[in-house]
């Protein structure tokens, strides 16, 4: 049988934190701890997550529930809001992907 070939992805992902939640350095250390040292992080605007990371995988989706599995354990109360592929211009927005995101 074939193995897949593992494929890079980088994406942007934009997350909405909850009021209360502050404490920017404890959400990169929980993200470093889960393996993703090498993640982009940022809060640009009061209250907003933003994440960019590149990824080997042999498939996009599996890689993003994996992804969002690791956020939902750094900030537990981050509201998904948007992801962008910059790996491929053209990349379409993916229905099934972007519902199960949104939860």
């Amino acid at each position: 049988m074939p193995t897949s070939k593992q494929v890079e992805y980088m994406y942007i992902l934009n997350y909405q934190l909850a009021q209360g939640e502050k404490d920017f350095n404890a959400i990169v250390e929980r993200l470093s701890a889960d393996g993703y040292k090498d993640a982009l992080v940022g809060m640009g605007r009061m209250g907003r997550l933003t994440l960019e990371l590149t990824c080997r995988s042999c498939d996009a989706e599996q890689m993003m529930v994996g992804i969002q599995s690791v956020i939902d354990r750094a900030a537990p109360t981050a509201k998904f809001l948007s992801w962008m592929r910059r790996d491929k211009p053209s990349a379409s927005w993916r229905w099934p992907l972007w519902a199960a995101m949104r939860r």
